[in-house]
């Protein structure tokens, strides 16, 4: 469905609407990410693209068959590579984009690493560590899915790591 032409006009046409709006700039900024997500039917949205070292050492601490409750009693959180702000800024306060340079825009702007939550907070790029492919970690409203797919992920890199 991502990749169908009208869903990603649609969001062009809101993004240029937003663009227009007297509101703030954080109220835009808000909005714009709202729209973005679609309420998860965006699947490109915080596409997780890597892992940290710090974060997958959390992950499967004690035992990866645990991920799921690791993930959340250490907080490992989606970090944007580029900070959304500075996606919005260019988003909205520079020149508007057409419809195909706006979505390859949003598209590279808009991939995270899984990582610790200080490490998320922290002002030095999180460093990625292990790549993720496409379709793992996929997005669930402020959350993203952990299922038998990421397990068995990262168990393979998990023995790979101990190699």
């Amino acid at each position: 469905m991502m990749g169908d032409s009208l869903f990603i006009e649609n969001l062009h046409s809101d993004y240029l609407l937003i663009r227009k709006m007297k509101a703030s700039f954080q109220t835009k900024h808000r909005m714009l990410w709202e729209m973005l997500g679609m309420n998860g039917k965006n699947k490109d949205f915080w596409r997780v693209v890597g892992i940290t070292e710090l974060a997958f050492n959390k992950m499967v601490e004690n035992d990866v068959d645990d991920a799921k409750k690791n993930i959340k009693n250490n907080r490992i959180q989606r970090a944007h590579i580029k900070k959304r702000i500075e996606t919005s800024r260019e988003m909205l306060e520079d020149p508007p984009m057409d419809i195909d340079t706006w979505w390859k825009f949003y598209k590279k702007n808009d991939k995270c690493v899984l990582a610790t939550a200080s490490e998320n907070h922290s002002k030095p790029q999180e460093i990625i560590k292990y790549k993720v492919p496409k379709g793992l970690f996929n997005c669930y409203g402020f959350s993203y899915r952990v299922g038998k797919e990421e397990i068995d992920f990262l168990k393979n890199l998990q023995s790979e790591k101990k190699k």
